[in-house]
């Protein structure tokens, strides 16, 4: 009895064995078509009756479910993948394909973009879905999440994407094909001028964008600092030298306006003289400062110093320059553009016009021992002491004559009466005139019809606009009232 028990059970297992390695041969085969059939414990795929070894998304009825399914070598997998077949690439949730996805789905390479079940491979710009776990907006190229650093656009605008995904806590530069862009926040911010800084460097900002064509200065922060920086082609240059800027110069140290400098600067072969950071390219003057290590009065002429020998002149006096600088030890006559010239100590004592009108006076009489010239075209007025041929220069005075149409005459007067003051009286008010003749007088400047000069309404000198009169600084003209006696001797040419 126990060895009949024993012999039927290795008859079971035996059959049991062989049931599992060798393929049914039932009376069905004979019917299979194609679709999905449950052969020796799985769901297979048969085309045309003929089990078929494929990797792909089939059609079929798998346990009276009808659907598209993931197959891997003609076996259904029931895993969550996007797979392909010959109508395209399809999200597969548990083995079959949800057409009511929309989202995020990966395949064995990449994330796809899906919808309706499908990926959507004309997709392009940022999508909302889960990404290896990470739920954010992501940057789709042609269906496929690409892991890179860009700008992309959605609906609410243009925004930083980070490895991928949209970054919302990113503040600076970020590029894409049209060009580098500021973001805040991770939004691209089109209201922003100013500076931004990236991996490569500072640059500068324009209505959002690295502005690419701006070259010169700007006025910003950059690294904590607040200045006018030195830019080239949109970016900042960390460099010192002399650079234009709105047709002067300015001296750029480390990148930014040295406006705290003041003095002479040497750049490429040129001393510049640098006011507050600045060139005033169209200054003509004398100038103390070193250079070179050498402190003296340097001649700058068009804003940088000239090395040359020649007259020149600033607000103390016309002095002579010897390579670029006072020569305080020079005193003696110089020719210079064909006029002669007295120098003490490097200054110009008497000008060309100056010794003309001496030179004119030796030959004028003058009852008082004063003697008085008017030089219309120049716009001067020459007092001198002394007599015939040994007249001495008293004063030197700028002064205005009358205008083209009302032309002080030429010719030789005296001095008469006297007044210390005339103008209409709600007008103007001229103080200390002295009469030349007729109605043409030395008087002061316009002023307010005062009671003392204290406005001057039209002080200008140096140029001829009068009504006819000569008009004085009010001191050279009280001078004048004070102590020039009638009869004094006046030439006017």
């Amino acid at each position: 009895m126990k060895k009949s028990v024993i012999r039927s059970l290795v008859i079971l297992l035996l059959f049991v064995f062989i049931a599992v390695l060798i393929p049914e041969h039932d009376s069905e085969a004979a019917t299979r078509g194609t679709g999905m059939y449950f052969v020796s414990g799985k769901w297979r795929y048969y085309e045309n009756g003929t089990y078929t070894k494929i990797t792909s998304v089939v059609k079929g009825t798998v346990d009276g479910e009808s659907g598209w399914w993931y197959v891997r070598n003609g076996v259904l997998t029931r895993v969550t993948i996007v797979a392909k077949n010959e109508n395209g690439w399809f999200y597969c949730k548990n083995g079959k394909v949800d057409f009511t996805y929309k989202g995020f789905g990966k395949n064995s390479k990449v994330w796809l973009y899906c919808v309706n079940g499908k990926a959507n491979l004309s997709a392009n710009g940022l999508y909302m879905g889960t990404v290896d776990g990470v739920t954010a907006n992501w940057y789709v190229q042609n269906g496929k999440v690409k892991f890179i650093n860009t700008v992309a656009r959605n609906s609410s605008g243009w925004w930083a994407v980070r490895k991928g995904k949209v970054d919302y806590s990113f503040t600076g530069i970020c590029s894409n094909e049209y060009g580098s862009w500021y973001c805040k926040n991770g939004k691209v911010d089109f209201d922003y001028t100013g500076f931004a800084q990236c991996s490569s460097g500072w640059f500068f900002i324009k209505n959002g964008k690295v502005d690419t064509s701006f070259n010169g200065l700007y006025n910003g922060t950059v690294n904590g600092t607040n200045g006018r920086w030195y830019v080239v082609k949109g970016k900042v240059q960390f460099k010192t030298l002399i650079v234009d800027y709105s047709g002067d110069k300015a001296l750029v140290v480390k990148g930014v306006v040295k406006t705290t400098f003041n003095g002479f600067y040497t750049y490429d072969g040129t001393t510049w003289y640098i006011e507050n950071g600045y060139v005033d390219t169209d200054r003509k003057d004398i100038i103390k400062g070193t250079v070179a290590g050498t402190t003296a009065w340097w001649y700058v002429n068009n804003g940088h110093v000239e090395y040359s020998t020649l007259l020149a002149s600033n607000s103390n006096g016309t002095w002579y320059i010897r390579n670029g600088k006072v020569d305080f030890s020079f005193t003696g006559y110089y020719v210079y553009n064909g006029e002669r010239f007295y120098i003490e100590g490097g200054k110009v004592i008497r000008d060309g016009i100056e010794n003309a009108m001496i030179s004119k006076a030796q030959n004028y009489y003058s009852k008082t021992g004063y003697l008085i010239l008017v030089d219309r075209e120049h716009s001067k007025v020459m007092v001198l002491k002394g007599s015939s041929y040994n007249w001495e220069r008293l004063y030197y005075w700028d002064c205005n004559c009358g205008a083209e149409e009302t032309e002080t005459p030429t010719g030789e007067f005296t001095v008469g009466i006297k007044l210390l003051y005339f103008g209409p009286e709600d007008e103007y008010r001229c103080w200390y005139a002295s009469q030349i003749y007729g109605d043409v007088l030395f008087h002061s400047v316009l002023y307010d019809p005062d009671d003392a000069p204290n406005v001057i309404i039209d002080g200008r000198l140096g140029q001829n606009n009068s009504h006819g009169c000569v008009r004085l600084a009010i001191e050279n003209a009280k001078w004048i009232y004070d102590n020039i006696s009638s009869g004094t001797k006046v030439v006017i040419y």
